[in-house]
Protein backbone atom coordinates (compact mmCIF):
# COMPACT_ATOMS: atom_id res chain seq x y z
CA UNK A 1 0.00 0.00 0.00
CA UNK A 2 1.28 3.47 -0.86
CA UNK A 3 1.87 5.80 2.06
CA UNK A 4 1.11 9.51 2.42
CA UNK A 5 2.88 11.14 5.37
CA UNK A 6 1.14 14.28 6.65
CA UNK A 7 3.09 16.80 8.73
CA UNK A 8 0.89 19.08 10.81
CA UNK A 9 1.98 21.90 13.10
CA UNK A 10 -1.05 22.31 15.38
CA UNK A 11 -3.17 19.84 17.38
CA UNK A 12 -6.26 21.00 15.53
CA UNK A 13 -4.86 20.48 12.02
CA UNK A 14 -6.00 17.52 9.92
CA UNK A 15 -5.55 16.46 6.29
CA UNK A 16 -9.19 17.29 5.49
CA UNK A 17 -10.53 16.74 1.98
CA UNK A 18 -7.15 16.01 0.44
CA UNK A 19 -6.60 13.31 3.07
CA UNK A 20 -10.03 11.88 2.25
CA UNK A 21 -9.14 11.88 -1.46
CA UNK A 22 -5.89 9.97 -0.84
CA UNK A 23 -7.68 7.47 1.44
CA UNK A 24 -10.39 6.91 -1.17
CA UNK A 25 -7.65 6.00 -3.64
CA UNK A 26 -6.16 3.41 -1.31
CA UNK A 27 -3.34 5.39 0.27
CA UNK A 28 -2.44 4.86 3.91
CA UNK A 29 -2.29 8.17 5.81
CA UNK A 30 0.37 8.67 8.48
CA UNK A 31 -0.25 11.94 10.33
CA UNK A 32 2.55 13.43 12.46
CA UNK A 33 2.43 16.47 14.73
CA UNK A 34 5.68 18.40 14.22
CA UNK A 35 6.74 20.74 17.03
CA UNK A 36 9.54 21.22 19.57
CA UNK A 37 8.68 17.93 21.29
CA UNK A 38 7.90 15.92 18.15
CA UNK A 39 10.50 16.11 15.38
CA UNK A 40 9.59 14.53 12.04
CA UNK A 41 10.50 10.91 11.46
CA UNK A 42 12.58 9.76 8.47
CA UNK A 43 10.76 9.47 5.17
CA UNK A 44 11.85 5.93 4.30
CA UNK A 45 8.88 4.05 2.86
CA UNK A 46 6.86 7.23 2.30
CA UNK A 47 5.54 7.78 -1.22
CA UNK A 48 4.04 11.26 -0.79
CA UNK A 49 4.74 13.98 1.78
CA UNK A 50 1.91 16.43 2.49
CA UNK A 51 2.95 19.39 4.66
CA UNK A 52 0.10 21.37 6.17
CA UNK A 53 0.38 25.09 6.79
CA UNK A 54 0.98 26.91 10.03
CA UNK A 55 -0.26 30.03 11.73
CA UNK A 56 3.42 31.04 12.09
CA UNK A 57 5.61 32.51 9.39
CA UNK A 58 8.64 30.48 8.34
CA UNK A 59 10.63 33.69 8.90
CA UNK A 60 9.62 33.76 12.57
CA UNK A 61 12.61 32.67 14.71
CA UNK A 62 10.23 30.91 17.13
CA UNK A 63 8.81 28.82 14.28
CA UNK A 64 12.29 28.01 13.06
CA UNK A 65 13.21 26.70 16.51
CA UNK A 66 9.89 24.94 17.06
CA UNK A 67 9.68 22.91 13.87
CA UNK A 68 11.16 24.32 10.67
CA UNK A 69 14.79 23.44 11.39
CA UNK A 70 13.82 19.84 12.18
CA UNK A 71 11.81 19.57 8.97
CA UNK A 72 14.71 20.87 6.91
CA UNK A 73 17.03 18.21 8.36
CA UNK A 74 14.67 15.45 7.25
CA UNK A 75 14.08 17.02 3.84
CA UNK A 76 17.79 17.46 3.26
Amino acid sequence: MAVVRVWRHHDTDHPGLIGDAFAARGYELEVELIDTHNPPTPLAGVDILLILGSSSSVYDPAAQQAWLANEMVVLG
